[in-house]
Formats: structure tokens, C-alpha cells, sequence
């Protein structure tokens, strides 16, 4: 079995981001550490639990918060906000904060996943959405933890149920990229669904059962991968739905992967 690890996140990585056509300028000084930074710089897409994508432009030092949704089977990233980063000796600085200046951008950020919900807060009339900035720390420090969960693979749920021993075997016999391959050894969160990798067998689970429905082998040859075979529960459902599952996976994915060296 292969080591791999997740690389930073990219901004060109991302389609279809939706930027204001004006930004107003926030004063807002904040400093990260720079374990905190480390992992802010890995960024983080939002899958099935959460709308909240945050990524880091290297280039141009600018931490960027978007709410990630899926329209007509294609992501679309709103544009939340963006702060300026300084590098100093004990990690970074934000140096201030930008924001769309449109009463519907306001309202979006109102309305981010509770644990996203950042800069902005309603008060007074249905038309006020005053700043406060300091509420850009808990986007701050959400980004940070979703960051560092998704640095490491899938592990195996704390619920997690066995495979029935009533089963369906079916051969697939269809090759993957190595990519692709990378994506299912890291494994797979939605709503309804969670996928780990085990010596070379994908394991799919309900996300809020445990319960085990499909086992998905894989084997390497000498140019490519294969998979081989799907194992399912036979009173539960058709391996066409794990063979779809795995499409949706690799379509959604957009993290890159390298190998794990001894340097």
C-alpha cells in the first residue's frame, strides 16, 4: 500500500467562483500562529457536511472564504470574503479584511452554515447588516479545524457494521487513473454516505447507520489500477450504486495527492 499526503489547495483548482463587482475594505488585525497558519494553508473544499471552502493564494497572500454549493450537478464557490496575510516571525498577520459591498452578499454570509456563519450579523432593520469583524476569527479557526481533518485518510467510522454474509459478487475488471486511485485510498464523506480504504478493498458505510453496504477490491499491475470487484450486501442494494457512488467520488474530488517519501 502506498503513503500519500494531501497538497495544499490551489484557487485555480476551483471552478465557477462568483466574485462581487465591488469589495469594501475592513479594518481587521489578527495574528495566527504559525501551526495555525501551517494548516490554513491547506485549505479545505466543502463536501457533504458543510458549504465552507476556504483556500490560500500564495501569490498573493490572501486567505479567501467561499460558500461552496452544488447547482445542477456543478459546484459554484460564492465569494464570503478575503484577508490579507503578512508573513512574520512567529507565523502570519492578517492586516485587514474584504468584503462584498451588496445587501445579497451581506445576506449570504448571514445565512453560511452555523459553524461557518462569519462577518456579519443581522441587527435592526431587515435592510441592516453591520460588520463585525471580529467574528472573521471563528472562520479563522473553523477553516483551521476542517483543515486539519482533512489532512489525513478516511479512518474506519466508530459505528462502522460488517458486511452481511449474504452477498453479490461481481466482477468490474475496469481501470483507474492513479489519481483516481489516490482519491479512493483517501476516502469519501457525504450526508448519506462514508467510504474508507483497507488493503486495497473500499469500504462503503451509511453515515448515520454504520451500516456496511458495498466492498470495493482493487489491485495494482504494472501500468495501472484495477478494480476488480464488487462485494454487496444482497438485501440491500445493486453494485450499479456503488459503481455510481464511485463516478460521483471521483467527479467531486478536486485535492491533489503526492507520495510519501523518506526525505
Amino acid at each position: 500500500m502506498v503513503n500519500i499526503r494531501r497538497k495544499p489547495l490551489r484557487l485555480e483548482q476551483l471552478d465557477n467562483i462568483i466574485m462581487p463587482d465591488q469589495l469594501e475594505t475592513i479594518d481587521f488585525v489578527y495574528d495566527i500562529p504559525a501551526e495555525a497558519f501551517h494548516w490554513l494553508r491547506y485549505g479545505y473544499i466543502a463536501n457533504g457536511a458543510t458549504d465552507f471552502t476556504g483556500v490560500y493564494d500564495t501569490d498573493g497572500q490572501v486567505l479567501y472564504f467561499l460558500s461552496t454549493l452544488r447547482i445542477m450537478e456543478k459546484q459554484v464557490h460564492w465569494f464570503i470574503c478575503r484577508l490579507q496575510i503578512e508573513h512574520t516571525k512567529n507565523g502570519a498577520q492578517v492586516i485587514f479584511a474584504e468584503v462584498g459591498t451588496q445587501e445579497k452578499e451581506k445576506h449570504r454570509l448571514r445565512e453560511l452554515t452555523l459553524l461557518a456563519r462569519m462577518g456579519y450579523e443581522r441587527v435592526g432593520s431587515e435592510h441592516e447588516n453591520p460588520v463585525r469583524p471580529e467574528r472573521f476569527i471563528y472562520g479563522i479557526q473553523q477553516l483551521i479545524s476542517y483543515a486539519k481533518r482533512s489532512a489525513t485518510p478516511f479512518q474506519p467510522p466508530d459505528n462502522r457494521e460488517t458486511l452481511p454474509y449474504s452477498r453479490i459478487h461481481t466482477p468490474i475488471n475496469q481501470t483507474i487513473t492513479e489519481q483516481d486511485f489516490y482519491h479512493l485510498m483517501w476516502g469519501y464523506e457525504s450526508g448519506r454516505w462514508y467510504a474508507y480504504m483497507d488493503n486495497m478493498t473500499v469500504h462503503w458505510h451509511r453515515s448515520w447507520t454504520g451500516k456496511c453496504y458495498f466492498h470495493m477490491k482493487l489491485s495494482k499491475t504494472d501500468d495501472a489500477y484495477l478494480i476488480d470487484e464488487i462485494i454487496s450486501a444482497k438485501y440491500r442494494l445493486e453494485p450499479d450504486v456503488c459503481i455510481e457512488l464511485t463516478e460521483e467520488l471521483l467527479a467531486s474530488r478536486l485535492y491533489e495527492y503526492e507520495l510519501i517519501t523518506d526525505d
